[in-house]
């Protein structure tokens, strides 16, 4: 299973739009426990990570090739995996943290697109392992980490920008698009590199290769 970069929704910044500020940090506020289990969501999630490839590796379980176009459970992650990677990319390339309220490009169709494009990710590896278990597992934990981190957010623009971010709200659906992109917005590939969405881009290579390696030279049904 790989693990997947979050580098634009680190503590205290919106994934979703901007703020210069860091907002308070954990121990300022009074956390609950799955409050605090969001905040630190991208630790969370690489331990589970390590543990699903740890299951793996420790009973062996056959892998399919995910590189195989004609298993189409396999053809359909990597088109998943794709999808997250172009959505995640799409909106970091537009997010801007320095008090712009983004809604543009897929913050249009959706206002935690950063996030949407991680369940793309996740899911898209569980289908190209053809590992029941992995899929429900971060289909679960991903609910349990960044649900609360997205209503926390939206706490936090509605506070900063007003009855802009109510407006926004009001007319775009919080995480599952209604409708279709009608165009781009200002992409910007400086900001893209800005935000260090390639650690993304990257990690899913690196775990679609682990997989590879994994299937080839260890145990291939």
């Amino acid at each position: 299973m790989a693990i997947v970069h979050d580098p634009v929704s680190r503590p205290g910044n919106s994934a979703m739009q901007g703020s210069p500020s860091a907002g308070p940090h954990p121990a300022q506020e009074r956390l609950t426990g799955l409050q605090w289990i969001a905040w630190h969501r991208l630790s969370v999630t690489r331990f589970i990570g390590v543990l699903l490839v740890v299951r793996i590796v420790f009973l062996r379980n056959p892998l399919a090739d995910p590189w195989n176009p004609a298993n189409p459970i396999s053809l359909a992650g990597i088109v998943l995996i794709l999808g997250g990677i172009a959505i995640r990319s799409w909106a970091a390339s537009l997010l801007h943290k320095e008090n712009v309220l983004s809604v543009t490009g897929p913050y249009r169709i959706c206002r935690h697109p950063l996030y949407l494009g991680t369940l793309f990710l996740l899911i898209g590896f569980g289908c190209a392992l053809h590992d029941g278990v992995s899929i429900a597992v971060v289909f679960g934990l991903f609910w349990v980490l960044y649900l609360p981190t997205m209503f926390r957010e939206e706490r936090r623009l509605r506070e900063r920008h007003g009855d802009a971010w109510e407006s926004y709200r009001r007319r775009t659906p919080m995480f599952f698009p209604t409708r279709l992109p009608t165009s781009l917005g200002a992409v910007s590939w400086r900001q893209w590199r800005h935000n260090r969405e390639y650690q993304a881009a990257l990690g899913a290579a690196c775990g679609l290769i682990g997989v590879k390696i994994w299937c080839v030279f260890v145990h291939l049904p």
